[in-house]
């Protein structure tokens, strides 16, 4: 009866748990916001910048000057990079943690052929595909975006440099419920993390994948 347990408990899991859907499998369908089960953003990106701490940026070194002219123009480099490499203000963080930890009101997930379509809104949908990375170019820099299937959850994972990420994290819970899990970390700043609930929009089922 041991041995036997086991698999019966493996064979009572839906499909979906146990190997990576077709499209976007229990994702599918239109979605609406529960705010009174979902994380507050605002509060959590505060608690976060209490404890804030710019981190420290190593200057390149220059060549000695050999000259007045050389001196000068590496005074100018020297002001040109500690521009560059400032880290950014509090006001300028939290604008960018509350622009990348949205709670949005609704949510459409559908699927083509391999690809995952997510819209939010009246947003353009994003388009992902599991096991295809694929990179994105914005005000940030230079986004590696990589999509797979991880215990029933789609994972969709955003990296600009070592340490700046986002992962975004989409599992149907028990009781029918999408669960978005939100994790971003930035230098300086402890990770912060929010979860997001949605319920099936009123008269939509779960779509084809």
């Amino acid at each position: 009866m041991r041995t036997l347990l086991p698999v019966l408990l493996l064979a009572a899991l839906p499909a979906w748990a146990q190997e990576a859907p077709s499209g976007c499998g229990p994702l599918c369908g239109e979605w609406t916001l529960d705010a009174t089960r979902s994380d507050q953003v605002e509060p959590l990106v505060e608690a976060a910048l209490k404890d804030y701490k710019p981190p420290r940026t190593r200057r390149p070194r220059l060549p000695e000057p050999m000259n007045g002219a050389q001196a000068v123009a590496n005074a100018q480099m020297e002001s040109s990079l500690e521009e560059l490499m400032e880290p950014p203000d509090v006001t300028e963080l939290r604008k960018d943690l509350l622009r990348s930890l949205p709670s949005r009101a609704t949510l459409r997930i559908s699927g083509r052929n391999a690809q995952i379509l997510i819209g939010a809104g009246e947003l353009p949908d994003r388009i992902v595909e599991p096991g295809r990375p694929h990179s994105r170019v914005d005000v940030e820099g230079t986004a590696e975006i990589k999509t797979r299937w991880k215990s029933g959850a789609l994972v969709i994972t955003e990296k600009y440099d070592r340490k700046r990420e986002l992962v975004e994290s989409y599992k149907i819970q028990v009781d029918g419920t999408l669960a978005v899990d939100r994790l971003i970390e930035r230098p300086g700043l402890k990770d912060i993390r929010v979860q997001s609930v949605y319920v099936r929009s009123a008269g939509a089922g779960p779509g084809a994948g």
